[in-house]
């Protein structure tokens, strides 16, 4: 793996981290095998160590196959038997559930649809050397992919691992991202919203727009209004005061001649 190329350290970390594990693992089985007296000791423990690497199918295998060679040995009463059995299951189990959660943490996120799918593949195209190799390919791959600043290939590291990385946006969770409101942020109802716009003269929702209440009636009618007739008969009226005054003049002189 090239230094300089994206998730290199996390690819590095996680197959150092791999391998010891393994070889702890294997040194554990030889051991434990050699201290009853099993025979192929050496070889056992060389088949725990690769067959670390293949999970759970391989931890199944690198227990069950020096029972043969224990069964058929008349030395072996039930205890040595059971021992035998237990001792590499554990160290397996050991290495699983506690040393690699601690050392990878993150680093190995696969999906065990992912991994089951992967050993079939790499199994199909290599045989036992695929099963082998198949999740720490897989692994890395998902390491590389997840270190590519691209959509496409972060969408795929998510699909390898089965969701997305804690503490990347758009994670739950994780800071920064989209969907949720920050914190120290009061949310703004969409009444809010469209008084603004409003302010703004912008064009809001329209079934957001406030209801616009209805206009005042008109004023009352007045009372010459309700009785036409009285005010005509008023209109008709006209005073000498009110009118001209040729009119005034000529009234008084037909009065007065």
């Amino acid at each position: 793996v090239s230094p300089s190329a994206p998730g290199a350290g996390g690819i590095r970390s996680y197959l150092k981290s791999k391998i010891g594990v393994s070889i702890l693992v294997g040194l554990a089985t030889a051991v434990s095998l050699a201290a009853l007296g099993v025979d192929l000791w050496l070889v056992f423990g060389l088949l725990g160590f690769w067959l670390n690497f293949v999970p759970t199918v391989g931890t199944l295998v690198a227990v069950l196959l020096p029972m043969p060679v224990v069964l058929l040995d008349e030395r072996f009463g039930p205890v040595q038997v059971v021992l035998a059995l237990a001792l590499p299951l554990a160290a397996h189990g050991f290495a699983g559930n506690v040393l690699e959660p601690m050392l990878f943490g993150s680093t190995l996120r696969l999906h065990p649809v992912v991994v089951l799918l992967s050993l079939m593949t790499w199994a199909a195209l290599w045989g036992v050397t695929g099963m082998v190799l198949a999740v720490p390919i897989t692994a890395v791959l998902r390491i590389r992919l997840a270190h590519i600043d691209s959509p496409t290939t972060q969408y795929l590291a998510d699909l390898l691992a089965g969701g997305p990385e804690p503490g990347r946006p758009g994670a739950p969770g994780g800071g920064g991202g989209g969907g949720g409101a920050r914190e120290g942020v009061e949310p703004v109802s969409e009444l809010e919203l469209a008084r603004v716009a409003l302010d703004a003269g912008a064009t809001p929702n329209p079934r957001l727009r406030p209801a616009i209440p209805p206009p005042p009636p008109p004023p009352a009618a007045s009372s010459k209004a309700a009785h036409p007739s009285a005010a005509g008969a008023e209109d008709q009226r006209t005073p000498l005061a009110s009118a001209p005054p040729y009119q005034s003049l000529d009234l008084w002189a037909s009065e007065n001649v």
